[in-house]
């Protein structure tokens, strides 16, 4: 792949591969002048940035996936760099694909610029993928890529070269400059094409590439933790929600629901693979205890039972009670079975822990 003069890193690229791979809403973003917002291509779908975006739908068809599209001609990395939160970022891409090398001089400056406009990207709260592309003007074989590359590598990017890619098959002889530019810098649909085509060579490479296979089942990478403050339960008698956060994660028993009558029921549905709860046990006597059913198998339930035969203090106990082999809609019942009255503290469910 002779366009590809800097691999990178190409962990939050798999990532959003994965996202998208699981039927996430995945947004795929271009930031540069002229070029990328589709000079001289025929309709805006033959500009290099669509045509590499159609990779994404094809790959993923069935997921949602979104264009933005923030080139605008003759700007700068500096004009970059000051609008790419409105124009860009508001949209939170999941891949980011930047391209000033022919808008910007190579200079000191401009480097300084460049580097401002990828760190806003880079750093986004998100962790969006970023892939820098670096055009060449064919007619004098100017560019910025020297100075944009040293950010590229300084950030461990992948950087793709147009200009060495296009030159690679001029000097075969299988293409000359006209085919492909008829100003000498503006691509045509067919110079678009091969543009986005050393783009997609890239993107197939990293998709083959992905992520090391697990060596288990694999179940637990994606996880979701749901308490009070996010989930809501189909139903819910003598089961009060805890509100409190202080924010130290030390602090176990909070944010959960709790119950002080026998009979007390809380019920809820989840999509998960695997699905299991985390409950007070405690060292204060006596204490209650609870049954959980699922998807209403009374026969197969599991006591949580509140007391800690331990001496050390309570413990934030973790029960499994689905391991699926596919994600499938869960119904959990939890409901109080003894509830001494002397008892000193309440039945509390701290959160449910589903497998994604």
């Amino acid at each position: 792949m002779e366009s590809l003069i800097y691999e990178g890193s190409l962990v939050r690229l798999h990532e959003a591969m994965e996202k998208a791979a699981h039927g996430e809403r995945t947004v795929i973003g271009y930031i540069g002048g002229s070029i990328t917002m589709g000079s001289l291509s025929s309709t805006p779908k033959t500009c290099y940035a669509y045509l590499s975006f159609r990779w994404w739908q094809q790959h993923f068809p069935g997921t949602e996936l979104v264009y933005v599209n923030a080139g605008i001609g003759g700007t700068s990395s500096h004009f970059g760099a000051a609008r790419v939160r409105e124009d860009l970022l508001l949209a939170q891409p999941d891949v980011v694909f930047v391209e000033f090398s022919v808008n910007d001089e190579n200079t000191a400056h401009f480097q300084e610029t460049y580097e401002g406009l990828v760190r806003q990207i880079l750093y986004s709260a998100w962790n969006p993928a970023v892939v820098l592309l670096h055009n060449v003007c064919y007619k004098d074989k100017t560019s910025a890529l020297e100075i944009h590359s040293q950010i590229g590598k300084y950030y461990d990017i992948p950087c793709i070269s147009f200009g060495k890619g296009v030159y690679s098959l001029i000097e075969k002889g299988q293409l000359s400059e006209g085919d492909i530019t008829p100003d000498g810098l503006h691509p045509n649909d067919r110079g678009h094409r091969l543009l986005a085509d050393m783009v997609c060579e890239f993107l197939e490479k990293a998709y083959r590439q992905k992520r090391k296979a697990s060596l288990t089942k694999n179940r637990y990478e994606r996880m979701a933790r749901l308490q009070s403050k996010d989930t809501v339960p189909i139903r819910m008698e003598g089961f009060l929600a805890d509100g409190r956060k202080s924010g130290l994660i030390t602090e176990v028993f909070q944010g959960g629901w709790q119950a002080w009558e026998k009979g007390a029921e809380i019920c809820f549905q989840v999509e998960c693979v695997c699905l299991g709860v985390q409950y007070r046990k405690t060292i204060q006597r006596p204490a209650l205890k609870a049954a959980a059913v699922v998807d209403g198998r009374e026969e197969e339930a599991v006591i949580l039972d509140g007391a800690f035969e331990e001496d050390w203090g309570d413990c934030l106990y973790l029960q499994s009670l689905v391991e699926g082999e596919k994600k499938e809609v869960h119904t959990l019942k939890i409901t109080v079975l003894e509830a001494p009255k002397e008892a000193p503290l309440p039945f509390y469910l701290v959160s449910l822990l589903a497998a994604l």
